[in-house]
């Protein structure tokens, strides 16, 4: 179940790697985390992907959000396993420590209800 947040923006900071030197690169970086944190999204009650702020990160990059919401939604299915046997305590702390405010792979993709 995809919930969202509609919150506005008070810094961007960019969700995607510098490093990804082609757009092709940029894309699938994209579409893997948001995968990964769409089913974060469904495991963790108290998490919610803040689709303003990823839709403003992914213009930024050139990217399309209605392009890639399909295909990372899809596989997201890729992730459910490890995470519903991980269980919801855990998967809200990777969620937080991977996507929140201060994210290891991408800052400010979820946040919390």
């Amino acid at each position: 179940m995809l919930r969202a947040v509609l919150v506005p923006v008070a810094s961007v900071a960019m969700a995607l790697p510098a490093t990804a030197a082609t757009k092709e690169e940029q894309r699938a970086k994209a579409v893997d985390f948001l995968a990964e944190a769409i089913a974060m999204d469904s495991v963790c009650s108290v998490l919610q992907l803040h689709m303003e702020y990823i839709w403003v990160e992914l213009q930024q990059a050139k990217l399309n959000l209605d392009e890639i919401l399909p295909e990372a939604g899809a596989k997201s299915a890729e992730y459910m396993p490890r995470y519903a046997q991980l269980g919801e305590n855990e998967v809200c702390r990777l969620g937080a420590e991977y996507y929140g405010p201060r994210g290891s792979k991408a800052r400010n993709m979820l946040t919390t209800q």
